[in-house]
């Protein structure tokens, strides 16, 4: 699953994370705002993200936006 999140900065996976856990669909829709190439890359993995099934999406992005606020990767936010 962290596939989803090699390449991206740590801004883009963040976005990417939030975007899809409390926005959905209707979330990825705002990826159109920002520049064409990194819109193009976020909407992409998030309709990846978005095609997992949710009992096994929801644990993953929960523990991965956990990894992001505490811990080791708080700093980089």
């Amino acid at each position: 699953m962290d596939a989803f999140l090699t390449g991206l900065t740590k801004r883009q996976a963040m976005l990417l994370l939030t975007a899809v856990t409390f926005g959905g669909q209707e979330g990825v829709q705002s990826f159109a705002y920002l520049p064409d190439e990194e819109g193009e890359v976020l909407s992409d993995r998030a309709r990846q993200i978005l095609a997992i099934p949710r009992e096994k999406r929801v644990p993953f992005l929960v523990q991965e936006i956990k990894r992001f606020v505490t811990g080791r990767k708080a700093e980089d936010l």
